[in-house]
């Protein structure tokens, strides 16, 4: 099975300051958030990335930008929502930008969240980490019973869980973390592949315009 894991695009216009959004706020794209899922289709259509499966999380930034992929695409696949695949509830962090949140929590969590994923000491998240890490590997196990190995799934998703599916690959999540390339970008791409009863991490992090499909087709 070809897992392709795709961050949501955009929510904030260039101009306009970021802030923890998380799942307590359930913002739309903006225009070029619309553009970032639109080259996610592309992409795959471009590698005759034939889908067998599409999943998202519950918020509408993530519906809408698997929505606007399959139409690229032309595919008439209908989209599943999994609450597994819900963000982070940053908890006190919410709504805050980065400055806000080290300028109430301490510099030290912030780096410490942004830098290596260490939980924070401060800020009332709403999960453990141990929490999120089984909600992903339990959606994953689930996928393995429902879809054949020669599948190409699709999942849409947003940064803060999209990482724990590093997880499923021994060492992965840590080599990331030592290279300081955790993240995925909004409208980036992540590859991992299942076969012969194991999880291997293809590529992470790619622009839809470097993505090479890993189809078993």
């Amino acid at each position: 099975m070809n897992l392709i894991l795709a961050r949501h695009g955009n929510t904030f216009h260039a101009q306009e300051p970021a802030y923890y959004v998380g799942s307590q706020h359930d913002l739309p794209l903006v225009s070029f958030g619309i553009e970032q899922a639109t080259a996610i289709g592309l992409a795959l259509q471009q590698q005759s990335c034939h889908l067998a499966g599409v999943y998202t999380g519950p918020l509408q930034r993530m519906r809408a930008t698997a929505q606007y992929a399959l139409l690229a695409m032309d595919c008439p696949l209908q989209i599943k929502v999994d609450e597994r695949l819900n963000e982070l509830d940053y908890g006190l962090w919410s709504g805050l930008t980065s400055q806000e949140v080290r300028q109430r929590f301490g510099d030290a969590d912030y780096e410490a969240w942004e830098r290596q994923s260490q939980w924070p000491l401060l800020g009332k998240w709403a999960e453990t980490e141990q929490a999120v890490t089984a909600r992903m590997t339990a959606f994953a196990e689930d996928l393995v019973k429902c879809h054949a190995e020669k599948d190409n799934i699709l999942v849409v998703a947003s940064n803060g869980c999209l990482r724990y599916f590093l997880k499923l690959v021994p060492g992965s999540f840590e080599a990331k973390v030592a290279q300081g390339q955790l993240k995925i970008g909004t409208g980036h791409l992540g590859q991992l592949q299942y076969r012969h009863n194991k999880w291997t991490l293809i590529s992470w992090n790619q622009r839809p315009a470097d993505f090479r499909s890993e189809s078993n087709e």
